[in-house]
């Protein structure tokens, strides 16, 4: 073989040899790519777990709602007063029975069951998103909800003031109901604005309602609503006032002048 061909030979195979690695790179490429994207959507699934399947709204027209015996929950104090400035006691007990993803305190289910026969009647669907938390529960929702103002741009004093600590929120009773239903602007309206006019026949009031915030801590929340028993519901109702007046235990809350970020 001529020295021509010999070098023709190597030039050749090293062709070869730059094709194949070229071949693997791109098969590796391949690869991490593929493992990227399984990667992505295993993330994106613990995300939707974490965040929005837990706080998904539970629709009380599919909920089978059993009766309650008044006896099985009678020590429930109804009126317990849960605010920036009041604790919920260390003794507080409450019996909870599960709504799909939500729990509740037992001694309001013939009550609700009755309001969402009534609301379905009307033609209008309940749908919860938030009922009884824990105080550990409560904890995390705290640190979610004042970074997510922080994020916004608020500062983090007012941030946490716009927050329930651990403790001191109404939803550690199990009295306390969230409606809502995001993706549906309209029927939320119509749920909220049925609430609004019936909700205190079954013993349920709007907890914070418009223009009271320096009595309940709170801006006016449209979604939240507290369960006290018929009696009670309909006398706060008919006065037009707050849990603390009602109780005589107001406290006025300082209200910054400007919310905004």
């Amino acid at each position: 073989m001529s020295r021509k061909e010999t070098l023709a030979q190597i030039k050749g195979g090293g062709g070869h040899t730059v094709a194949l690695r070229r071949a693997r790179l791109m098969r590796a490429r391949r690869i991490a790519l593929l493992i990227g994207v399984i990667a992505l959507i295993a993330l994106g699934f613990l995300v939707y777990n974490l965040f929005f399947q837990k706080h998904s709204e539970t629709p009380l027209d599919s909920v089978q709602i059993k009766s309650v015996a008044e006896s099985e929950s009678a020590d429930v104090d109804l009126l317990v007063l849960v605010n920036k400035n009041n604790k919920l006691p260390d003794d507080y007990r409450v019996d909870l029975t599960a709504l799909g993803e939500q729990k509740v305190a037992s001694v309001l289910l013939n009550d609700l069951k009755d309001m969402r026969d009534a609301a379905a009647s009307d033609g209008v669907s309940l749908y919860i998103t938030s009922a009884y938390r824990s105080t550990a529960e409560q904890e995390q929702v705290f640190r979610e909800t004042v970074d997510d103002y922080v994020s916004q741009g608020y500062s983090a004093e007012i941030a946490e003031d716009l927050a329930a600590r651990p403790g001191y929120s109404e939803h550690e009773t199990g009295l306390a109901i969230d409606f809502s239903l995001d993706g549906n602007a309209q029927k939320q309206a119509e749920m909220w604005n049925w609430l609004s006019l019936n909700a205190h026949n079954f013993g349920f009031i709007l907890r914070y309602p418009e223009n009271a915030r320096h009595i309940t801590g709170y801006r006016a929340e449209a979604w939240h609503y507290r369960y006290v028993g018929k009696e009670h519901a309909k006398a706060i109702y008919e006065q037009g006032v707050t849990l603390e007046e009602y109780l005589g235990k107001v406290v006025e809350f300082e209200v910054p002048m400007d919310l905004s970020p």
